[in-house]
């Protein structure tokens, strides 16, 4: 049995603890879903919940393998997203310490959704000592048992 799990932009507690539970597997070849966690993330803001939003190009595309997707820069995302966590958390304990793992994601302009998510969830893998799951390249069929 194992965990079938999208690709996820800064991935939520949940998907940790599936992690932490072993025999994942992440779905490079799923279909790209628009308004999901893929390109998607919700961190707690002094006003509440904010959603960041990575900005692709052609997500019309129909079923589009979430590993083709690019990322559209036509768009400040990644200055309102440092931005947003920056004035979030920090005052909170360790931010100095773990800030400079995560600015070069906000920095430099990458070309796929995939590697942009896949470099973050190294980072938040490797600080949390959570082993990183298996990826699949192709669509993963589910199996009897499989989540």
């Amino acid at each position: 049995m194992s965990t079938i799990l999208p690709l996820a932009y800064l991935p939520s507690v949940e998907y940790f603890t599936h992690l932490l539970r072993g025999g994942c597997v992440v779905d490079l070849g799923e279909h790209f879903v628009k308004r999901s966690e893929r390109n998607r993330a919700r961190i707690l803001a002094s006003d509440g919940v904010m959603e960041l939003t990575v900005h692709v190009r052609n997500a019309n595309r129909p079923r589009q393998p979430v590993r083709d997707v690019r990322l559209d820069y036509s768009k400040r995302w990644q200055h309102q997203h440092w931005g947003a966590l920056v004035a979030s958390y920090r005052s909170s304990p360790y931010f100095d310490f773990y800030a400079g793992r995560f600015e070069p994601f906000y920095r430099r302009e990458w070309e796929f959704l995939a590697d942009y998510n896949l470099g973050l969830l190294e980072v938040l893998c490797s600080l949390a000592g959570v082993p990183m799951p298996e990826l699949s390249r192709t669509y993963v069929e589910a199996a009897p048992g499989d989540l």
